[in-house]
């Protein structure tokens, strides 16, 4: 990632910190971590942080830089593997507990049931949930994410020719699973949309009160692309797109939307 999809990936980080609202002495648990940027800030503050994920290999670099370089909010932060849909920890445990663009990784109705429901069993009464994800209606971002999908590194040359293919087989794929076989697909990824309504039922369906929605960036590539004319593309989208961002009437449509809720 170089500095400029840094820079773009800060700024879409804007959407979970505007609803996330962290004091010092708060005990905080984000579902689905990633890297360690938000174990920093909430530890900034003051809190104690828990970050939980399935991946081994980024729990490790996150424990690993937060020991090297920020030593003394290390000791504020604990990094679990574990199961978002079976949290290992007591009901209501946690002040604030969040997961930020994580849950659309998995795949199916039943699985995200689950993961908010266990976010809302560990949350103490009154304790806030903050919840962020993919909008289904960003068209754009809908379109263009079987891009994101394809392994790059399984597409035999001529490669516009190829990944033009694999992109329309994976439109016919949703209709004739049987094509699915012949997608050069990322085994690591995978992505499920939800429309701001959708995710507004499955919050209250597990028993939280809605406080807030908010949503940010109408385009964003998610991460820079293997080809360099692909980057150079993405980013000239991405520029230009979002120099829209501040219509008011495009708040439903944007990239990222978001929940926060409290626990009643």
């Amino acid at each position: 990632m170089n500095h400029t999809y840094a820079k773009r990936y800060l700024e879409i980080k804007k959407l979970d910190w505007r609803l996330t609202e962290i004091k010092e002495g708060d005990l905080v648990l984000d579902v689905g971590c990633g890297n360690p940027l938000d174990a920093i800030r909430a530890t900034w503050f003051g809190a104690r942080f828990v970050a939980l994920d399935l991946s081994r290999q980024d729990l490790s670099s996150g424990k690993k830089f937060m020991r090297l370089e920020l030593a003394r909010l290390s000791a504020l932060t604990d990094f679990l593997m574990a199961d978002a849909t079976m949290l290992p920890f007591k009901d209501n445990s946690f002040d604030v507990t969040v997961s930020y663009s994580a849950i659309e990784h998995v795949d199916s109705v039943e699985r995200h049931r689950m993961w908010v429901r266990e976010m809302a069993r560990v949350t103490r009464i009154g304790g806030k949930v903050v919840l962020t994800t993919e909008n289904k209606l960003n068209l754009l971002c809908f379109f263009l994410n079987p891009f994101r999908l394809i392994d790059y590194k399984k597409v035999r040359r001529p490669l516009v020719l190829n990944v033009l293919t694999a992109f329309t087989l994976i439109w016919f794929s949703r209709k004739f699973k049987s094509l699915k076989k012949f997608i050069p697909l990322r085994n690591d990824f995978y992505e499920w949309f939800f429309n701001p309504s959708e995710l507004r039922q499955l919050l209250i369906e597990s028993g939280l009160t809605l406080r807030r929605f908010d949503s940010d960036t109408l385009y964003y590539w998610g991460y820079r692309p293997p080809l360099r004319v692909l980057g150079g593309f993405a980013l000239k989208i991405d520029s230009l797109i979002n120099k829209l961002e501040n219509v008011e009437c495009l708040r439903m449509f944007k990239e990222r939307i978001g929940f926060n809720c409290v626990k009643t």
